[in-house]
This record gives C-alpha cells, sequence and structure tokens, in this order.
C-alpha cells in the first residue's frame, strides 16, 4: 500500500439482473487508517463483513460487520473479532446459515522463545459476534519437530457438514507456498484433509447441498519458460482421494508479474470458474499496431465444471492423478495436450487496450453467476466493472 495514507470498505447491493441498485456505495467501514482484504458472507439473516484493519496505527486486527438486506451497517465502522498483539490479517468468513459462521487469519503472535511465524486462528461467530474465545487451529511453530510454518491467506467454506479451510504454508513469514486443507466442525476442533492444490493462486468453494468443496487452482510448474497448470480440485466426504481435472486450452504462459488470478462459485448447477489469460502475442501485437495500451492486458475467461465428476462442461480436460498437485511436471496429460486439439474458453471480459484482472465471483444458487473484476484502462484509471452470466 505504497504511497497510500487511508483506504476504507464500501459495498453495494447488485440484483440478480446485475443492475447496481444503490445510489451512493455503502460505506461498511470509514474509519481513519487502512481497512483492507474485506471477506463476505451471507449468515441467512445479514451479510457478514470481515476485514483487516490498522485503525491503532501499532499492528493489523481484524473488524467484522453485519449489513442488513436494505444496506444498513449495525455496527458502523465494524466491532474487533480478534485484536490481540502482532498481526491478524487476510480474514476470509463463512456461513453455516441460522446466523451461524466462522471467521479464520493468519496470526502473529509474537513470542520470545518461538521463531516469528503465522498461525492460522479462528473463532465461531453467532449472530455477527463471537460466540466464545478464539483458538489457533494450526500452530505455526511445533516444539518437538521445531517445524516452522506460516499459514497465510486462507479462504473459507460450508460444505454442509462443516466448515472447509484452505491456506498457503511457507517456511518463511511472508512468502506464499504449499497448500494446507482442514475442516473445521461448530466446537473449533480440527480435522486435516488428505490432498492439496496449487499454491501460487487458489479459490475456494463449497456446494453444502450435495456436501462438496472445490479449488480452483494455478501454479507456473518449469521456471524460466512462464509454463503454467491449472488444478480443479473436487473432495467429496466420504472419498479418501481428491478428484483432478486439468483444462485443456488455456494459455501456456501469462504476462501478469504476480500471477494470474482465480476464482470459483458453485451456481446450484455447476461449479463456475474464473481465470486470467493474459492476451495471446498475436493480440498484443495487433494492440500495438492499432496504438493501444498493450503492456500486461489480460481477458478473463469461465467454464461450468460437472459437480459429481469434476470434469470441464465448456472446455476439453483430462482426468489426472490425485497426488499431481505436488509436482505438476509429472503429469503427463499436462504434455500430451499441447498436441491435441481443444475448445477455446469462454470469454466473459476482453476490451481493446484494457486490463481486466481480479475477479471475483458469486452466485444465488439459480444457475447464475455475477463475476466482478477491476478494469484499468490506463495509468490511474481503475473502476470496479461486473458481468452477469447465465447457464
Amino acid at each position: 500500500m505504497a504511497g497510500v495514507s487511508d483506504t476504507n470498505i464500501f459495498a453495494v447491493h447488485v440484483s440478480a439482473e446485475g443492475k447496481v441498485l444503490d445510489s451512493q456505495p455503502i460505506a461498511v467501514c470509514n474509519a481513519p487508517g487502512f481497512q483492507a482484504y474485506p471477506s463476505v458472507c451471507f449468515d441467512g439473516k445479514h451479510f457478514l463483513v470481515a476485514w483487516q484493519d490498522y485503525r491503532q496505527g501499532k499492528d493489523w486486527d481484524v473488524y467484522l460487520a453485519r449489513v442488513s438486506t436494505d444496506g444498513r451497517v449495525l455496527e458502523p465502522n465494524g466491532v474487533a473479532v480478534a485484536s490481540g498483539t502482532g498481526n491478524q490479517i487476510y480474514p476470509a468468513v463463512a456461513s453455516a446459515g441460522q446466523q451461524r459462521a466462522l471467521v479464520v487469519w493468519s496470526d502473529l503472535q509474537p513470542k520470545t522463545d518461538e521463531p516469528e511465524a503465522y498461525s492460522l486462528s479462528g473463532t465461531l461467530l453467532s449472530e455477527g459476534k463471537p460466540a466464545g474465545p478464539a483458538k489457533v487451529l494450526l500452530p505455526a511453530y511445533h516444539p518437538k519437530t521445531r517445524e516452522v510454518k506460516s499459514y497465510l491467506v486462507p479462504q473459507a467454506g460450508y460444505d454442509g457438514t462443516s466448515y472447509v479451510v484452505a491456506a498457503q504454508h511457507h517456511p518463511s513469514g511472508w512468502q506464499y507456498g504449499g497448500p494446507t486443507l482442514i475442516r473445521v466442525n461448530e466446537q473449533l476442533q480440527v480435522s486435516s484433509v488428505r490432498g492439496g492444490f496449487l499454491g501460487e493462486s487458489f479459490a475456494l468453494a463449497c456446494d453444502h447441498q450435495r456436501q462438496r468443496a472445490a479449488i480452483w487452482s494455478f501454479n507456473q510448474y518449469e521456471h524460466g519458460h512462464g509454463r503454467c497448470g491449472y488444478l480443479f480440485s473436487l473432495f467429496l466426504p466420504n472419498q479418501s482421494e481428491q478428484i483432478n481435472h486439468h483444462p485443456e486450452g488455456l494459455q501456456e504462459g501469462y504476462g501478469p508479474r504476480n500471477g494470474l488470478w482465480c476464482a470459483v462459485t458453485n451456481t446450484g448447477k455447476h461449479f463456475l470458474v474464473v481465470i486470467e489469460q493474459s492476451a495471446r502475442p498475436e493480440q498484443i501485437a495487433l494492440l500495438r499496431e492499432r496504438g493501444y495500451y498493450a503492456e500486461g492486458i489480460t481477458n478473463l475467461a469461465i467454464s461450468r465444471v460437472d459437480g459429481e465428476t469434476g470434469e470441464f462442461i465448456d472446455l476439453d480436460s483430462v482426468r489426472i492423478p490425485a497426488q499431481v498437485w505436488q509436482d505438476l511436471r509429472h503429469a503427463r496429460a499436462l504434455r500430451e495436450r499441447e498436441r491435441k486439439g481443444t475448445r477455446p474458453p469462454i470469454t466473459v471480459a476482453a476490451e481493446p487496450g484494457v486490463q481486466v484482472r481480479h475477479p471475483a465471483v458469486a452466485s444465488r444458487g439459480d444457475g447464475s453467476a455475477l463475476v466482478v473484476y477491476s478494469r484499468r484502462g490506463g495509468v490511474q484509471q481503475f473502476k470496479i466493472y461486473g458481468v452477469l452470466v447465465r447457464e
């Protein structure tokens, strides 16, 4: 946030037809200082908005506010749900309905006798308030093994039986790395989930009706060549191994320096995945020829995915071994796909000379979904756009 002195949290209502219903954004939090990384869910009565907050000027805390369906903020500027010493960052919130929810975060609690690293902590919520004390779900330091792991950028969902939490872990305090996947019950008891995903960029979604979770992830697997792989992983409650499908027809390399963003939701009929795709060389050459801004241009592509089999509906895909996420280079299918003719992805956002990035997607469960993204038309020209997609 270099060069930024103050940030706030705002929201708007969007109708099922994709129309913005508020003439002015709803100020969820406009307290002094930095507020960033919001996470949103619906608890059956209110929207819950959690974010990390630097209003105290010493370290980051996690705040939360409820927003009614008619746009009233019930806790103006929010209330602290995690405000211990050190940093509490990257909150993620998910609901089991009936005004019950879980909020998790990366937690740095400075201790003189342990290395500095981020644990994964969480607390249960009832009617938007902590239902009990917070708990460390995954400690950063294990005294017996002396292993150190920082758990960063968690995402959370509810699959109908338990909360599902995915995060990245790495021995260094700030770097992103390997995958971590756990289940958390309503007593804050943790059980690990066998399997994993690609750690560079990932998104989690749950189907609580059919009791399953899915992770859509991306990773670069050949350093220096820009080769990248994509993985849709389906986790069923009574199945020992995950189901992996690799989509074909997506790009081999990528342009953004910080990796591609991805998003996923469940529409009530299928899972819907969103992925950034760099403009192809021929597109960039044409843009330059026509005098458009061409550096770092990205488009957004989507596909539906079958929630029973993990197969892509709008792209060709191939099932690959359950443990291939550990090293994509071992997946023979990734090599073979380069020789196969495939269907192109469905593009939902692409404009000449415009960078569209940072997608998020949500659905009300009727087969439709709203994809929102940032649109950069030039230097310091950023706006939030959306597109409604239907079956």
